[in-house]
């Protein structure tokens, strides 16, 4: 857009796009799991912890740190998976075990791809990716 054709942001556009982004923040999406025969229900995280999972996994290379991180951000934004009963019954030490245990390298990946994507941040993620292949 150029700039003859910008207006000045106005005081109500600034409110309500405060309002937007509260609301943004109790955005929620149920996801298929074939597997399973369902959906699972995530939520949006806090950004300070979403960001913090995002440069864990940018930290290395490394496939499998990259896969923890993915599975760190499924675990936060899937509230069931934070049940401290089905830990006990699946028998896992670590809470981010718990969604190893449950599903594989492709539901992670389908998983973590909604829930980046439900966070606003597919972009980032893509990008990752991109840098991964041309590394």
């Amino acid at each position: 857009m150029s700039k003859e054709t910008l207006q000045k942001i106005t005081f109500e556009q600034l409110v309500q796009r405060s309002i937007q982004r509260e609301q943004d923040k109790m955005k929620v999406k149920e996801i298929e799991v074939p597997s399973i025969g369902g959906t699972l229900l995530l939520k949006t995280i806090p950004e300070n912890k979403l960001l913090d999972i995002i440069e864990e996994g940018q930290k290395s290379d490394s496939l499998s740190e990259n896969i923890a991180a993915e599975r760190k951000l499924i675990y936060f934004c899937c509230p069931i998976l934070q049940d401290t009963k089905l830990h006990h019954q699946l028998n896992v030490a670590e809470p981010f075990d718990v969604v190893e245990k449950l599903f594989d390298l492709q539901e992670t990946e389908l998983l973590a791809n909604a829930a980046m994507e439900l966070n606003g941040v597919s972009n980032l993620a893509e990008k990752k990716v991109d840098e991964l292949k041309n590394s």
